[in-house]
């Protein structure tokens, strides 16, 4: 009878002993409670816990959610880096509830300033530059996009009837969804500006754009960024 009592101690003492996991930490909270600074409870900003509901708690030791940040102030509380993440971007998720960073309908889009010196020679034209050597816009949210150019050129000849123009042409994974040609009064070797949009629909994201320029009427190569030009710019709008 005394071997079966203090068979069944020793299994309540186990029982009790691994109902809780500490690392660092002499009583831990929860199931699980990593203390990395060995300074809790005066500290728990550096804790990890995992309570019995199955909470994770980052910074907490009573976790209110599947997975609760509590970060002081000054410091950052979730960083996620996986190529889609840039300034003003949101989190979003698709119909599953896998999340990326991306720009909500309507909510305005993203700009490109274009600071490379460049030529389109005529009839043939080029890709248009945006930052860096880079001409793609890469789309990380599905929908219909609106591209919004800001042109600022010049040109070394213009046509009779006084104006030049030029085909613009969007271009969807390397193919043509939208163009345009655009005519513009000009003087030659003077700066000369207009604005015209463009659109790509049923984007996707892991899709990239790009805008090429063929200059047509005037028979002469546009450039842009050159001697008293202001820099051409591409604004991005997710309809």
């Amino acid at each position: 009878m005394r071997k079966c009592i203090f068979f069944f101690i020793i299994i309540s003492s186990f029982t009790t002993l691994f109902a809780q996991v500490g690392v660092n930490i002499a009583s831990p909270t929860g199931v699980l409670h990593i203390d990395p600074g060995k300074n809790s409870p005066t500290t728990v900003t550096d804790d990890v816990v995992i309570s019995t509901a199955g909470n994770i708690g980052l910074g907490t030791l009573a976790p209110a959610a599947k997975v609760h940040i509590a970060a002081p102030v000054g410091n950052v509380a979730f960083r996620m880096t996986d190529g889609s993440q840039t300034a003003d971007r949101i989190l979003m998720s698709d119909a599953n509830g896998n999340a990326s960073w991306g720009v909500i309908k309507g909510s305005g889009g993203y700009a490109f300033r274009v600071t490379a010196a460049k030529t389109f020679p005529n009839a043939s034209g080029a890709l248009m530059p945006l930052e860096g050597s880079s001409t793609q816009i890469n789309i990380v949210s599905a929908g219909n996009y609106l591209i919004t150019i800001r042109w600022w050129g010049a040109t070394s000849a213009i046509g009779g009837s006084g104006a030049v123009s030029a085909y613009f042409y969007l271009r969807k994974n390397g193919t043509n969804v939208d163009a345009i040609e655009y005519y513009v009064p000009a003087t030659a070797n003077t700066p000369f500006t207009f604005t015209t949009v463009l659109m790509a629909a049923n984007c996707l994201p892991g899709n990239y754009l790009q805008v090429y320029v063929t200059p047509s009427v005037g028979g002469q190569a546009w450039t842009i960024n050159g001697s008293g030009m202001i820099n051409p710019s591409i604004a991005v709008f997710r309809m």
